[in-house]
């Protein structure tokens, strides 16, 4: 009789491939362009085109050497110098807008003057006691009665005054200049010392997506209590307009401050 204890033997195979799925030959491109964007800030336009254009000669003379022969040591190299020509011509551009800019120039002066900015983003409200202050990210396009080239601005201002405003709106108001923080990405920081004259509109995606937020506000409003309606709009498109101050405390000790920060500022 068949021994039915008997078992059927089970061949384990062990792979040589073990690690056969990673792949790390985009790291050293991403370094790369971490490390020259940190390498960049504050340099002339000059050196960083002459660093992209290093680069871009030095890509494609790998290129035409390495063409009958494969390699991953090669395409390694060729991506970090591609990564380095953009990071190059990106910097350069920034630098070259920095210097044709007025912004700086009147930040030492700490001058007032009349201006004309693009939202970039919705007025963010800012924590605090006193009168309620809004930061907007903004791109200035006129600077007293100057054109710009789209020079990044933080401009900062009286809640109620931007009340409404959207992204991608143009207004005119006048602000005082200030110098911007060494590191940051833009080239001024302004505080206003007018309210903002619309000159144009957000656009219909943008006019379409602020009545999205303006709807959800009201509806929470009307159905649910005040905490719990200033709440869902600041978790659902970071609307934060309509939080309870003592809530919004709560939130910042708790560390879940972040909650109410999703890209909600960024929606539409």
């Amino acid at each position: 009789m068949p021994d039915r204890r008997a078992r059927p033997r089970v061949q384990r195979v062990r792979t040589q491939q073990r690690w056969s799925w990673v792949d790390l030959r985009l790291v050293p491109p991403a370094v790369t362009v971490w490390v020259g964007t940190l390498a960049a800030r504050g340099l002339p336009a000059g050196p960083l085109l002459g660093v992209a254009g290093g680069a871009a000669a030095a890509a494609v003379l790998l290129l035409r050497t390495s063409r009958n022969r494969s390699g991953a040591a090669a395409a390694v190299v060729v991506g970090c110098l591609a990564a380095l020509t953009v990071v190059g011509a990106v910097a350069a551009v920034r630098a070259q807008g920095r210097t044709a800019s007025p912004l700086p120039g009147l930040a030492a002066r700490e001058a007032v003057v009349p201006v004309v900015v693009e939202l970039d983003e919705d007025p963010r409200p800012l924590a605090g006691a006193g009168e309620p202050r809004v930061l907007v990210p903004a791109t200035a396009t006129e600077v007293d009665g100057r054109r710009t080239r789209g020079n990044p601005v933080l401009v900062f201002g009286p809640a109620d005054q931007w009340t409404g405003l959207l992204p991608g709106q143009s207004v005119r108001l006048r602000v005082a200049v200030r110098t911007a923080e060494p590191g940051d990405d833009v080239l001024a920081v302004l505080s206003a010392r007018s309210a903002p004259t619309p000159l144009a509109g957000p656009g219909p995606v943008q006019t379409a997506a602020g009545a999205l937020r303006s709807g959800l506000a009201r509806s929470a409003a009307r159905t649910l209590p005040d905490r719990p309606a200033g709440l869902l709009p600041a978790l659902v498109v970071g609307d934060t307009t309509g939080m309870d101050p003592a809530l919004t405390a709560e939130f910042r000790r708790a560390g879940l401050s972040h909650l109410t920060a999703v890209s909600g500022f960024n929606v539409g």
